[in-house]
């Protein structure tokens, strides 16, 4: 975990907002998240506190809105959102999984009149276990990927950052996004999730082979059944499907084309590595990046850019019990 300094940002069109002669009601705060007590928050979240009035910019500061892990302070940055009222606090790197975080707002956080929060306040929460790094890194020709990431998100390594996340545990709205393809047969390349724990593997298709970089599919997953609306890049409805039988507790990737299926469980793949997992940064904290090789092993270029897929979910994507 990174300690320093915590740096802060003001969204643009926020300023300290002139308010009314003779304002003398303190501020108070209304919302948090992650909220007080909860259990299993995402390593890569951010945290936020909600004020029932427009804060001062200048009052926002690292000595006012802070996060430790016991005596532990973590490093990040502050930002205020445009309309003064919302606080949030961005890691610089991803939370330690299965520990307690405090998170205090102090009563130096003013409103533009001076009235200062009635008093300190603090609150506690749990984070998930995180998904481990692969026991070994897997080599391959990182170039392309990584110059696509550090185009994309800047703070990923992707020669040694690569995440053991074979099988996740999925919350019940899942966001994916096609990012980029690049290989030959995009155009017949598809993807989707699988049941992990059965012994057969049947296919629950997210994108087409029609779909391009750009596109985005919401999915649905509850009580076994799932259901995938897809828009295309300009946000277009194109199709809207649904399944039986989908288990949300243990789900696999896979990308199906001409040369092939390629699964995220490596055993399904002949123990070879056919998708590369990283936890996103930045704008995209709290996703997963899963980087698919479209080719068997023995004649792959082992490039994992053929077909690259961001997952976001409103819970924790989790290891799979």
């Amino acid at each position: 975990m990174l300690l320093g300094l915590t740096a802060i940002t003001t969204s643009c069109g926020t300023s300290d907002k002139t308010q009314p002669a003779g304002d003398t009601t303190a501020p108070t705060i209304t919302g948090t998240a992650p909220a007080s007590a909860v259990s299993g928050v995402n390593v890569m979240s951010t945290v936020t506190a909600t004020f029932s009035e427009a804060i001062s910019p200048s009052s926002l500061t690292a000595a006012t809105f802070k996060l430790a892990a016991g005596l532990t302070p973590v490093a990040g940055t502050l930002s205020l959102s445009a309309s003064g009222t919302t606080a949030t606090f961005t890691p610089a790197s991803r939370l330690d999984g299965n520990t307690v975080f405090t998170a205090t707002v102090t009563s130096g956080v003013k409103d533009a009149a001076g009235n200062a929060l009635a008093s300190s306040t603090s609150w506690s929460f749990t984070t998930a276990g995180a998904f481990d790094l692969r026991a070994a890194q897997i080599a391959f020709n990182s170039t392309s990927l990584q110059a696509y990431m550090n185009a994309t998100d800047a703070g990923i390594h992707t020669a040694t950052a690569q995440l053991n996340a074979q099988v996740v545990q999925a919350a019940d709205n899942v966001l994916f996004t096609l990012m980029t393809e690049s290989a030959g047969s995009a155009a017949s390349n598809s993807f989707g999730v699988y049941n992990a724990g059965g012994p057969a593997t049947t296919l629950y298709q997210i994108f087409p082979g029609a779909a391009a970089a750009g596109w985005f599919a919401a999915v649905l997953i509850s009580g076994g059944n799932m259901s995938v609306a897809l828009f295309d890049n300009r946000s277009v409805l194109q199709a809207q499907s649904s399944y039986a039988g989908v288990t949300s507790a243990s789900l696999g990737f896979y990308m199906q084309g001409p040369d092939g299926t390629s699964c995220s469980q490596d055993s399904r793949n002949g123990g070879n590595a056919q998708l590369l997992t990283y936890a996103a940064t930045g704008q995209h904290a709290g996703g997963l990046w899963e980087c698919f090789e479209s080719s068997p092993w023995a004649s792959a270029d082992r490039d994992f850019d053929d077909m690259v897929i961001l997952v976001q979910s409103a819970a924790p994507l989790l290891p799979s019990p």
